[in-house]
């Protein structure tokens, strides 16, 4: 290995082990109170050398919803390893992105539960970093977008479906559940969890989840395609009955900051 090479792995490696000890701070003392001095002393490293890496806290929150984003992908990708047809990898997804928010709910906490930082102070967040983000969010639109295009190519979905519209109405509905079931598994003594016959936190939220995601897949699909999928069974909103929701405690402690900052 040649110096130039080294040097470059060393400086990478640096990197993880910043955004690693970020990642700690934050979850410990969430995003507010957390200081770069913090983050420095967690990464055993002097300050100034943070500051080389990453020049403020705000980009550092940035760097850790960019990993997020990576692993995300990761995920859809390795859901549709063993899938052929388009269509059926665009369902997948429903599977991986719920897989995601329960196996990384810091991730999913910090890309969908806070409001991200202000863009317009360039002395907290450089240009470059914001490309960064901006390349790695819309690969995720461009793969969701590819995949309705090639539905429509293969016969599946209706032509007259606009693909970007589309997918952009699964991300929001979809996303707009798991966030309410991430509330429910971080909030156990929650006001909504009440004795109630309307009590929301009462239903089975996957099964919700996958309802939401399947009656706008119905909308969509061919005839054609409705016959090829006939061996699924589509959820309906008629079930006579909804099983009731088993709480699981997230395994992840997340700050209630990163709980509160948005509301549902």
């Amino acid at each position: 290995m040649g110096i130039v090479e080294r040097k470059e792995r060393e400086k990478e490696a640096r990197r993880l082990a910043i955004l690693d000890a970020a990642k700690v701070i934050f979850k410990d003392k969430g995003f507010t109170l957390a200081t770069m001095d913090d983050i420095a002393r967690q990464a055993e490293l002097a300050k100034g050398t943070v500051y080389l890496y990453y020049k403020s806290k705000e980009e550092l929150l940035l760097g850790l919803v960019m990993r997020g984003l990576e692993i995300m992908a990761e995920t859809f990708a390795t859901g549709m390893q063993s899938i052929n047809g388009s269509f059926e990898k665009l369902m997948s997804m429903g599977d991986s992105y719920w897989q995601f928010a329960n196996d990384y709910p810091f991730y999913f906490a910090i890309m969908h539960m806070m409001d991200m930082p202000d863009r317009t102070r360039p002395e907290q967040i450089g240009e470059d970093v914001l490309q960064q983000l901006h390349a790695k969010s819309n690969c995720v639109w461009r793969d969701m977008i590819e995949l309705v295009e090639q539905s429509k190519a293969e016969g599946m979905v209706k032509q007259e479906v606009e693909a970007f519209a589309f997918s952009m109405l699964l991300w929001m509905n979809l996303t707009s559940t798991l966030r309410f079931a991430y509330k429910v598994q971080s909030t156990p003594d929650n006001f909504w969890k009440a004795d109630s016959k309307y009590n929301p936190c009462s239903m089975d939220l996957r099964s919700m989840y996958d309802l939401n995601a399947n009656l706008l897949f119905q909308q969509v699909v061919t005839e054609s395609g409705r016959m090829k999928l006939a061996p699924i069974v589509w959820p309906t909103c008629t079930s006579p009955e909804v099983p009731a929701y088993n709480y699981q405690p997230l395994d992840e402690a997340i700050p209630e900051e990163f709980l509160s900052n948005s509301s549902l």
